[in-house]
This record gives C-alpha cells, structure tokens and sequence, in this order.
C-alpha cells in the first residue's frame, strides 16, 4: 500500500499524467483508473493505491466497511470474512473486504427488491379482493 501527496505532485507529473491518459483508449478500465488518480490529486486530496492482497488491521477493515471493529470480529469469528494471523493479530486482505462488501451490497438489493415487491403484491391482492366483492354482489 502507498500513499501519494496531493502537494507532492508537480504541475510537470500533472501534465505528463493527462499526456498518458491521451494515449490510452476512451473507455478503457486503465484510462479510467488513471482518470480518478488525476482527478484526486488535481482535487488537493492525497492519494492511496493498494492492491487486493494488502493487509489492513480490523480497524481499517471496519472503517472500509461501515461497521464497527466489534462487529467486524464477530464477522470473522463467524467465518462471514477470512482474515490471516499475523503474530497475535489478525489482517483482512483487501481482496476479501471488496467481496464481502459487494455480498452485503447485493443483499441489500435482494431485501429492498422483495419490499418494493411486497408492497404491489399486497395492492393486487387487495384489488383482487375487492373485484372479487364486486362480482359476487
């Protein structure tokens, strides 16, 4: 994991970063990536590029997810998300929170889907009753 100063970053790096995004092709998932770095840097923001495999403590890991740090063990004590033991601590791999927070994205989905549903399922049986009603009178 690295972290790169907004102000650290020259008005000549700028410049050869647009220079690089120029050359990649519009729509690319590369040119996207570069796109963001550019646009966090040049936004005064610093900069933090991590791949999958980096390790984070179950306080970052719970801050990256939205819960607190004791939920987040008891997600891993559960066996919701893996961790590794390092010495006496445990370590999330990034890779690991990105597919257990996309899991909990798609099951809140699932849950607010069935609600929206529910709601019309409920209206066209009341509708149903009441033609019901209606035909028999």
């Amino acid at each position: 994991m690295r972290t790169i100063s907004a102000s650290s970053v020259t008005s000549a790096d700028m410049a050869a970063l647009d220079s690089m995004i120029d050359r990649l092709p519009a729509g690319s998932e590369l040119r996207g990536a570069i796109e963001s770095v550019a646009e966090t840097v040049q936004s005064g923001r610093d900069l933090v590029i991590a791949s999958e495999a980096d390790l984070v403590s179950p306080a970052a890991a719970a801050k990256l997810v939205g819960v607190s740090r004791t939920h987040l063990y008891k997600l891993m004590d559960a066996g919701e998300l893996p961790f590794v033991n390092v010495g006496r601590d445990r370590r999330v791999s990034l890779g690991d929170l990105k597919v257990f927070r996309d899991r909990q994205d798609r099951l809140r989905k699932q849950v607010a889907e069935r609600f929206a549903h529910a709601g019309r399922t409920r209206a066209a049986a009341r509708r149903s009753v009441t033609m019901r009603g209606r035909a028999q009178a």
